[in-house]
C-alpha cells in the first residue's frame, strides 16, 4: 500500500497512529477498519484521504442521566440509573446498543486514564474524594447543608475535611480506628474507634460509609453494624452505603453475587425486625480487570420511619 504525500490534493488529514482509535468514533465502521490496518502496519504519521474521513463519522457522546450531569447536546444519549438496573439484570447476548456503546466507552476511558495518584495534591485527592462521596452517596450540598452527618470508616478524613472547609456542615464526624488526627482545625470532628461498636454521635440526619463497608470482609458484622447506625440516626435519618456491587446476569463474578446475597438476606431480615425502609439506588457501572467485567454499583438507603 503506498501513502500519498501530504502535498498530494486528495490528503488533507494527518493523523498521528496511535491515538486515532480514542477520537470517538465508531469501531465497526468499514472506514475505521481501514484506518486499524494501518495503525497496525506503519509505525509512522500518515495522511488520510479526504474520501475516507468524510466517512467516518463520529460517535454520540454517552452521558448519565442524573443530578450530577445533564445532556448538553442533541448529539448525547442520555444513560439514567433505572436504565442501568435494567441492562445489567439482563445477559450479555440480550444488552442494548446503547448499553453496550456505554461500555465500550468505559473501556476506553479506563485506556486513557489509567489509575495514577503520584501526582495528585492532597486539596486534589480531597477534591476527588469528596465527588466521589457525594455522586456514590447520590446526595447534593443542599442534602447536607448544615445536618449532623457521622462518616464510617473515614479513613484519612478527606470528605469530613472538605464538608468543614466549604461550609457545609460544622457537625460532620469520622470514625476510624486510625490514630486521631492531630491537626487542632480538625481534632473535635473525629474520632477514633470501631463503628461496629456503639457510634459517638446521636441524633445524626445521616450516617454515610464509602468504600468501607463490604460483605467480601468476613470480620464485617453487616447487621451490627446497620443496627448500631440506626441508634446513631435521628427518627426520619438515612443510613447511606456504597458501592453495593451487583454482577451481571450470567457473569461468573461468584464473589458479587454471594456479597449481594448476604446483603439482601440482612436487607430482609430487618425490615421485619426493625422500623425501617429500604432501596438499593442504583448509581453507575463499573469496568475493570484484564477481562472487561462488568457490574453495576448501587447505593444502600436505610429510612428509620418517624
Amino acid at each position: 500500500m503506498r501513502l500519498q504525500k501530504s502535498l498530494d490534493p486528495p490528503f488533507s488529514s494527518r493523523c498521528p497512529l496511535m491515538v486515532l482509535d480514542f477520537w470517538g468514533y465508531h469501531p465497526m465502521q468499514t472506514p475505521q477498519a481501514f484506518l486499524g490496518i494501518l495503525k497496525i502496519r506503519l509505525p509512522i504519521f500518515y495522511e488520510v484521504p479526504r474520501s475516507v474521513t468524510s466517512l467516518i463519522k463520529p460517535a454520540p457522546k454517552i452521558t448519565m442521566g442524573n443530578m450530577f450531569e445533564q445532556p448538553g447536546s442533541a448529539h448525547e444519549q442520555v444513560i439514567t440509573p433505572e436504565f442501568l438496573a435494567e441492562q445489567i439484570s439482563l445477559s450479555r447476548e440480550a444488552w442494548s446498543d446503547e448499553f453496550k456503546n456505554y461500555i465500550d466507552e468505559k473501556i476506553r476511558d479506563n485506556q486513557r486514564n489509567p489509575e495514577n495518584t503520584s501526582e495528585i495534591t492532597v486539596e486534589q485527592e480531597k477534591r476527588k474524594t469528596f465527588d466521589r462521596y457525594m455522586k456514590g452517596l447520590n446526595l447534593s450540598i443542599e442534602d447536607l447543608k448544615d445536618k449532623i452527618i457521622i462518616d464510617l470508616g473515614s479513613g484519612d478524613g478527606e470528605f469530613v475535611e472538605e464538608c468543614l472547609d466549604r461550609g457545609i456542615s460544622e457537625k460532620i464526624y469520622g470514625i476510624d480506628e486510625k490514630a486521631p488526627y492531630d491537626r487542632e482545625k480538625y481534632a473535635g470532628n473525629f474520632f477514633k474507634g470501631n463503628f461496629q461498636k456503639s457510634l459517638p454521635v446521636k441524633e445524626a440526619d445521616y450516617a454515610v460509609s464509602v468504600g468501607a463497608i463490604s460483605a467480601f470482609a468476613e470480620d464485617l458484622d453487616l447487621e451490627k453494624i446497620s443496627k448500631n447506625a440506626l441508634e446513631a440516626i435521628k427518627k426520619g435519618g438515612e443510613i447511606r452505603i456504597y458501592p453495593i456491587q451487583r454482577a451481571s446476569e450470567g457473569s461468573d463474578l461468584e464473589g458479587l453475587k454471594e456479597s449481594y446475597r448476604r446483603w439482601n438476606e440482612m436487607l430482609v431480615k430487618m425490615a421485619t425486625e426493625e422500623n425501617i425502609q429500604w432501596e438499593l439506588k442504583p448509581i453507575d457501572v463499573r469496568v475493570s480487570g484484564v477481562d472487561n467485567d462488568v457490574w453495576l454499583e448501587e447505593c444502600l438507603i436505610i429510612r428509620k420511619d418517624k
